[in-house]
């Protein structure tokens, strides 16, 4: 069970940031052009913000795993990414979203040492931190 849910937060954070790589440049310019959507975006990353406070907290009160607090930052920063308007706003959050990765790709290699976390669950979190570099490669260029 345990297996799945880690599988699962991979799957979250990496698809989550491809979508938003993909599809950033494109809602840039659409909410240029319609401010309703640029408010939706506003509502959903300062909803996410809430959730990441609320399990942050929750996680310091030992409530909740690391990898779920990992998984709503990835949202978090996604929906920031989605929202900024400058190449140097874009580098700090992809620099946001690296760190992130590896501290769930941290987390993740400890329990593995365990025998807790399979090893392609380890990779698939390796996968998305490099991901997030290359990005942050490009935005660099």
């Amino acid at each position: 069970m345990q297996r799945r849910s880690y599988f699962s937060v991979i799957i979250v954070v990496a698809s989550t940031f491809f979508i938003a790589s993909f599809t950033n440049a494109q809602e840039s310019a659409e909410a240029d052009e319609r401010p309703q959507l640029e408010e939706l975006m506003i509502q959903r990353r300062d909803v996410l913000l809430q959730l990441v406070k609320t399990l942050e907290m929750k996680f310091s009160q030992g409530l909740c795993r690391v990898d779920s607090v990992v998984a709503a930052r990835a949202q978090l920063l996604d929906a920031e990414l989605e929202l900024a308007t400058t190449k140097d706003a874009r580098l700090k959050i992809l620099h946001k979203q690296i760190k992130n990765l590896r501290e769930l790709e941290d987390s993740l290699k400890i329990r593995h040492q365990a025998g807790q976390v399979p090893s392609d669950t380890l990779l698939s979190a390796r996968a998305a931190r490099l991901k997030a570099e290359i990005a942050l490669a490009r935005e660099n260029e």
